[in-house]
């Protein structure tokens, strides 16, 4: 059967049209021809001369997009930890909103404990631990947790910014 109903049919695609020459290039444009008599070159087709600035910048443009996106990669990969350091020094520093200082000891001591073992100096000591360590040797190793932590916090400072800034560390 010749015209089966069933079957898709595929639409001819029309013939391409374009301008028929002869063309007519004056050194900065390329013309098309015209029957109208006033024109004296015709229509024009390409403006060659007025694209050299356009087509510089694209060249450019595409010759420093692996950089670009290669600075941008970098940047958001930057933010990621700057804004992962934030949160670090805000939870060290000020606590979740809305701590009470009571909280914010609490908080502490207990990082300070799973850190060493021990407890925060002005938390009282069970009888049974026997007094060991003793108070001072808590209160030294405290503030030497702390200077840790605040070091800690300071290289990563440092880190982030110089990597913010686009230095190598």
């Amino acid at each position: 059967m010749d015209n089966d109903m069933t079957q898709p049919t595929t639409p001819q695609a029309a013939p391409a049209q374009h301008t028929p020459g002869p063309w007519y290039d004056d050194g900065y444009r390329i013309h098309a021809p015209t029957s109208d008599p006033d024109k004296r070159n015709g229509r024009v087709i390409v403006d060659y001369k007025h694209m050299d600035g356009f087509v510089e910048a694209d060249a450019d443009l595409i010759a420093s997009a692996p950089d670009l996106l290669a600075e941008r990669d970098r940047l958001k990969a930057t933010n990621a930890e700057l804004r992962a350091l934030l949160e670090c020094i805000c939870y060290w520093h000020y606590g979740p909103e809305g701590e009470g200082a009571n909280e914010r000891f609490e908080r502490i001591a207990d990082s300070f404990r799973r850190d060493t073992g021990m407890l925060r100096p002005g938390k009282d000591q069970p009888g049974a631990m026997g007094g060991s360590p003793s108070d001072e040797d808590r209160a030294k190793a405290f503030r030497k947790w702390c200077d840790d932590h605040h070091e800690e916090l300071a290289t990563a400072t440092r880190a982030a910014l110089a990597a913010a800034k686009g230095v190598k560390s």
